[in-house]
């Protein structure tokens, strides 16, 4: 039998027989009922499902709750039919028990009054009677007819003499070729298919609107059942039963009643950690704080408890969001998800508290140090203050410097008084990115105030009213100063850009008014300290009482440690020098390196600083070329070449002192090799100061050079630390260097190298250096081109001026140095083509641009280069027009035309609107290749066109002008 042949029996006789005449069929079955119970103890009976409209373990006092609609919207709301699916494992037929058979068609009648509401009919909202109800779309709360094909109808009850005008009858009907399950799929019998205890599932939903009435409740009636053609009341006795009871017991679970409320609305407590100002916008008062820096520490989490703040209402279908990745909630500790849902929450104080619990967590691992803000909404169908948002405020502390960057706690200061029991603070300093001289809430800096002292000072016992604190030396840089409270921090984290050596004054008490609590023990832990910092204690009465190098204190354990015995001494000063870690940038492996040394390590011996490096350091000064220094002890300021194999390991990475100065470093007359200082700075930064006794002043007579081995040299206008550097005085003196920050400098050399041709002469050691050539109107000093000195490994040169630029010249002697040939000369920028002969004339190859020619014979060590036009365009019959040279120009360029036979010859220059702005050529001229110089003096930097035409042979080519 298909479902709509089903259906059409059901509906028209199986329904219409059971509802059509209630009186009869009543008395019918109460006799039945009645016969039936007196012989209960002879017959076993066999039970059916029932059904209800009432659920006491969803809904206190089996009252379904809806909110009121607000002005100008509509409320809907969903009915659930439970089904009541017993059965008795222990069933026998001969002697009693229950017996459930497969579920594969139902039939039931509910009755309902339109004064509070009516059966939601409204198209786009769907059938009336839905298999999926709330939830978020969980399965487990989808009604278990979800597979079922389900009419039904809703009617003006009849029957009645005088019928109620607002009593409604919902019939509805379902069958399925897939039965519902026999037991409770969730907790069945251990090693059994068979249900734990009876079963409460949702059959149905249906869905009504809420009627805006004076009456402000509803009943609902289940009248009948039928399933599988079997009429459905599992308790035969005639006492109880009662149709529409459909479980026959005295709470009637047949009926349902729907109480139309004033709306819900959220509230949160403790009312100590929430805080709002409208209702609706919340904000958790305790920040969530993620704290690198201590050992072992979770994401940071708040439990606060969701309520329903009124009264005989219900709030119901709560979905929680967060808007942020890294904020989460749950309803239990250590939970974490985006969303989650709680079916309800009722009115606290009413029937039974139902009061939530929801943790508010952080994960604050996944980011970088910063202040975070997110947001955690809660809605609610018919909430006042729906939708309720708390604003949550997250901090993701930084580590401090030290005692090694990325993973450092900072240096921690123990104090301890020496009564009994001993009394110890323990306040934190050093560096981080970013920190300031006022609060930085990033490093976890709190406020010492005059209540913490009082607190401290009112301790019963004497020896425990010990305190101690950083006090800033200017209150005005943070408002947070000016509080009269204020008293001081108990971390203070400076800038790791502050000056070389960085002041903290600890105020402190060793008990008061308990002088016999001193001598108080001073102690950090070495382990703090990074490499090269120094870390100076000493008071600030006269400075005469004590001056302890921490480093290198008393040992006591594994901390260091200095005794303060006077009491008249109730604070000292912290004088830290960080130790920081510099940085090597150019190192390169089988090569040579200059370099130096981007902080002042505490160990200046080169195999210490560099031990992978193959060989000593090289340092140049004029008087005496290349020299290794002294006792092998490098100096801040000079730069060294050193030479590494196929191993560098950290040798990049060195650790002392940071400083922003370089101070009389020795340099000769002539080239010198420098240093930088720990920052980036400019060349404007440099200076010199004469020798002792000599007041003339060096003078800086070359461009900053620095070596780069795939590159050679180069002219740089910014110092970088850790590398090393060439710059060539016209006096011997000394070098100084100071941060210049941003500072622009005038840098000829390279305008004049953009408008040259260039050429890379690289060894088959990959040894490089770029020179550049051509023609050019811009007048630069040749003294600037002069390069350092030779350095092991490639060097080129032109010969005339000993530098890496020449221009405006017939011809272009390179001398070049290698230990590995061949070498290789590319060619960029090239306009036309080159030719590259030895000194004795013959041709060792051709380039255009982005050509290479090759040198393979190691003799060769001196090379010429020259340059000539090379035709753009040849005709079959042999003219041609070549581009003009140089280009672009200012203010002349030559022009090359070629011609086969004597013929009448015209050549035009056109600007960019097509105007005839001069004619070069204008008659007979014969067969050969031909120069013609223009000469644009008095014309307007721009494009231009120039035309041959010779014959049936015409041609055009742009050149541009550039004054």
């Amino acid at each position: 039998m298909n479902l709509k042949t089903f259906f059409q029996i059901k509906e028209n006789q199986a329904m219409r027989e059971r509802y059509g005449y209630w009186a009869p069929k009543m008395l019918a079955v109460l006799i039945v009922l009645l016969s039936f119970s007196a012989a209960n103890a002879v017959i076993n009976p066999k039970y059916e499902p029932t059904l209800s409209v009432r659920n006491y373990t969803v809904y206190p006092d089996g009252t379904l709750r809806i909110p009121a609609p607000a002005p100008g919207g509509d409320r809907y709301f969903l009915v659930p039919v439970f089904i009541y699916n017993q059965f008795d494992p222990a069933y026998n037929p001969n002697v009693g028990g229950q017996f459930i058979e497969p579920i594969r068609s139902f039939n039931f009648q509910l009755t309902y009054f339109t004064q509070a509401m009516v059966l939601d009919t409204t198209p786009s909202h769907g059938p009336a009677v839905v298999t999926i109800g709330p939830g978020m779309g969980n399965d487990s709360l989808s009604a278990i007819a979800k597979n079922f094909y389900i009419r039904y109808s809703d009617i003006l009850a009849p029957g009645d003499t005088n019928p109620n005008p607002y009593r409604h009858i919902i019939r509805v009907t379902g069958a399925s070729e897939i039965p519902l399950p026999l037991v409770d799929e969730f907790h069945p019998i251990p090693g059994t298919t068979h249900m734990n205890s009876d079963t409460t599932a949702v059959l149905v939903y249906i869905r009504f609107k809420v009627v805006i009435n004076s009456v402000q409740a509803g009943l609902l009636q289940l009248d009948s059942s039928l399933f599988n053609d079997h009429y459905g009341d599992s308790l035969p006795n005639a006492l109880t039963y009662k149709r529409g009871n459909f479980g026959g017991d005295p709470q009637a679970k047949g009926q349902g009643y729907v109480s139309i409320t004033d709306q819900p609305a959220f509230d949160f407590r403790p009312y100590s950690q929430i805080s709002t100002t409208d209702n609706v916008n919340f904000k958790l008062l305790s920040d969530l704080i993620y704290d690198p820096t201590i050992l072992g520490s979770g994401n940071p989490q708040q439990a606060i408890q969701v309520r329903n703040a009124i009264g005989t209402t219900r709030l119901t279908n709560i979905t929680v969001v967060t808007n942020q990745p890294w904020l989460n909630v749950s309803q239990s500790p250590g939970g974490g998800q985006h969303t989650i849902f709680i079916p309800r929450i009722d009115y606290t104080s009413s029937f039974g508290s139902e009061e939530k619990d929801l943790w508010i967590s952080a994960d604050g691992g996944t980011l970088p140090p910063g202040i975070y803000f997110g947001i955690v909404t809660l809605t609610s169908d018919g909430a006042l203050n729906s939708p309720a948002r708390i604003l949550v405020r997250l901090i993701v502390r930084r580590r401090p410097n030290e005692p090694s960057t990325g993973n450092g706690t900072g240096i921690r200061l123990t104090l301890t008084n020496s009564c009994l029991p001993q009394c110890s603070n323990t306040i934190t300093f050093g560096t981080g990115p970013g920190a300031t001289a006022g609060l930085d809430p990033l490093y976890g800096e709190t406020v010492f105030s005059t209540n913490d002292r009082l607190t401290r000072d009112t301790n019963v016992v004497a020896g425990q009213r010990c305190w101690a604190y950083f006090r800033p030396f200017d209150l005005n840089v943070d408002p947070a100063f000016q509080d009269p409270t204020f008293l001081g921090t108990d971390r203070d984290i400076r800038n790791e850009n502050t000056d070389t050596t960085i002041l903290y004054k600890v105020i402190f008490s060793a008990g008061s008014g308990a002088t016999n609590c001193y001598p108080v023990t001073v102690c950090v832990d070495p382990s703090d300290f990074p490499a090269g910092a120094r870390i100076i204690a000493r008071d600030t009465l006269n400075g005469s009482q004590f001056s302890v190098d921490l480093r290198n204190a008393t040992e006591n354990g594994n901390q260091r440690c200095f005794v303060i015995r006077d009491p008249r001494i109730t604070s000292f000063v912290i004088e830290y020098t960080p130790g920081t870690i510099g940085k090597v940038p150019s190192f390169v492996k089988n090569g040579w390196n200059l370099i130096s040394l981007p902080v002042i390590p505490p160990d200046l011996r080169a195999k210490t600083i560099f031990p992978n490096s193959a060989g000593n350091p090289y340092e140049y000064r004029a008087d005496i070329g290349w020299t290794t220094p002294l006792g092998g002890l490098l100096e801040f300021g000079r730069g060294y070449m050193l030479k590494y194999g196929s191993t560098i390991g950290n040798d990049s990475i060195v650790a002392g002192i940071r400083t922003k100065s370089i101070h009389k470093v020795r340099i000769d007359q002539g080239w010198n090799t420098i240093g930088s200082i720990s920052v980036t700075t400019s060349v404007a930064g440099i200076s010199f100061e004469p020798l002792p006794g000599n007041l003339t002043i060096p003078t800086q007579i070359s461009d900053v050079y620095e070596f780069i081995p795939a590159r050679g040299y180069r002219t740089v206008a910014y110092i970088t630390p850790g590398k090393g550097y060439f710059v060539k005085t016209d006096s011997s003196g000394y070098y100084d260097l100071d941060f210049v920050p941003n500072k622009a400098t005038v840098n000829p050399s390279g305008e004049l190298m953009q408008s040259l041709a260039k050429v890379t002469v690289r060894d088959a050691g990959q040894n490089a250096q770029d020179l550049y050539f051509g023609s050019s109107n811009t007048e630069v000093k040749s003294t600037r081109f002069e390069l350092p000195p030779y350095v092991n490994g490639l060097d080129a040169r032109f010969t005339s001026n000993k530098g890496f630029i020449e221009y405006n010249q017939n011809g272009y002697n390179v001398a070049i140095k290698s230990t590995s040939y061949p070498v290789a000369m590319n060619f960029s920028n090239v306009v036309g083509q080159v030719e590259v002969r030895d000194l004795s004339g013959n041709l060792l190859g051709t380039a255009v641009n982005g050509g290479t020619v090759v040198i393979n014979d190691a003799n060769v060590n001196q090379v010429v280069i020259t340059s000539k036009a090379t035709a753009t365009a040849v005709n079959a019959s042999g003219f041609a027009l070549e581009q003009n040279y140089p280009n672009p120009f200012n203010p002349s360029t030559s022009i090359f035309y070629t011609v086969p036979a004597e013929t009448n010859v015209t050549l035009t220059v056109y600007n960019a609107l097509g105007q005839v702005v001069r004619t070069l050529v204008n008659g007979t001229v014969a067969s050969g290749r031909h120069e013609v110089r223009f000469d644009a003096s008095e014309l307007a930097s721009g494009t231009y066109m120039y035309t041959l035409k010779a014959g049936n042979f015409t041609q055009s080519a742009r050149m541009i002008l550039s004054k």
